[in-house]
């Protein structure tokens, strides 16, 4: 992967967090007097950027639980139509097999990569962003009277959310691949608990975009036409849900383009137990 191509990554998803949580501190004026001043988009990117670094990770620790139960999900079914392996998807040797490969194989798998970022900060981050510029435009030039504090608050909520998930990140950790028991029973155990983290640590992704979704919904204004109306939602749900669908497709494809090489892992004998390096 170019290094070029990985900071346009983190730069779109930079400008995502921009939007969502810094825009709509600032004054309302201050795209017009950033427009008047030499080297505002250089500064611009640059931030973009640092906050793009950060997010990134946050975002994958939001997704985190529905991508690592659907590697499990494939390591499970792999144990129970295989003699099992020491790993059964050792996925960090996989993609290290992988970069040694010469072939197109390699450009495929980085391109994947590519597009799980990319689709994975418009999944986290889109819905937050344009609840940041609702605010910001015209919500912060000109708040009603119930005042500004709320919309800043549903912000702060997010923001509270994106770190929590992190920080608990590494205490409620689910079970490793190579940890599977060679038993079906314990086995069916551990799914059972890899799908009970999976729905509780998805609320917080839930949370964050139903509080995004509801501050959007009471600051613009409502269509007075019902078809507009129910065109309003029915675009706004496919809003919610695409972003996410595209990067759960992207992601399965990227697993199972990896998993193909197992077979090849395995006859090398260089499978063995090795922590997952989070991305």
């Amino acid at each position: 992967m170019k290094t070029a191509e990985v900071a346009i990554e983190h730069i779109l998803t930079g400008m995502l967090a921009l939007c969502a949580f810094v825009l709509p501190l600032l004054p309302h004026d201050i795209i017009e007097k950033l427009s008047h001043q030499e080297g505002a988009l250089i500064g611009v990117l640059g931030a973009a950027y640092l906050f793009g670094v950060a997010f990134d990770r946050l975002a994958d620790s939001i997704l985190s639980p529905m991508e690592d139960y659907r590697r499990l999900s494939l390591a499970n079914d792999f144990l129970t139509k295989n003699r099992p392996p020491y790993d059964p998807f050792p996925q960090d040797q996989l993609e290290f097999s992988l970069r040694r490969d010469d072939g197109g194989r390699l450009e495929w798998m980085d391109s994947l990569r590519s597009r799980i970022r990319t689709s994975r900060g418009l999944a986290v981050l889109g819905l937050p962003a344009a609840m940041g510029i609702a605010i910001f435009l015209p919500y912060r030039k000109n708040p009603p009277r119930i005042g500004y504090w709320w919309p800043c608050l549903a912000l702060s909520i997010n923001v509270f959310l994106l770190f929590y998930r992190f920080l608990i990140s590494t205490y409620y950790r689910t079970v490793r691949t190579f940890e599977l028991a060679r038993d079906s029973a314990p086995r069916e155990l551990q799914m059972h608990d890899a799908r009970r983290r999976k729905r509780i640590c998805s609320l917080f992704y839930v949370l964050i975009l139903l509080i995004s979704a509801t501050t959007i919904l009471l600051i613009e204004p409502w269509p007075n036409s019902n078809w507009a109306l129910a065109l309003s939602l029915i675009c706004g749900a496919l809003a919610i849900w695409f972003p996410w669908w595209v990067w759960r497709r992207i992601t399965e494809t990227y697993m199972r383009f990896i998993y193909r090489g197992l077979p090849e892992l395995l006859d090398e004998g260089k499978t063995r137990p090795a922590r997952r390096i989070h991305r």
